[in-house]
């Protein structure tokens, strides 16, 4: 999978440069399962959506 991402970093030494790529792994791990209540997942057309509060921010 390919994702584009804007990083904002130190760059205290003046190494890196506008328009720089790199390549990154990321790796993590999930829960088993993700519970949601049915009145938290909305629909648009064929894709189902839903907002959920973390740490007291919205996503």
């Amino acid at each position: 999978m390919t994702l584009r991402v804007k990083v904002d970093m130190p760059n205290r030494d003046g190494k890196l440069r506008l328009g720089m790529y790199a390549y990154a792994k990321l790796t993590g791990t999930f829960p088993e399962t993700w519970r949601l209540a049915n009145a938290a997942v909305a629909r648009q057309g064929d894709v189902a959506v839903c907002i959920w509060e973390e740490n007291g921010k919205w996503s």
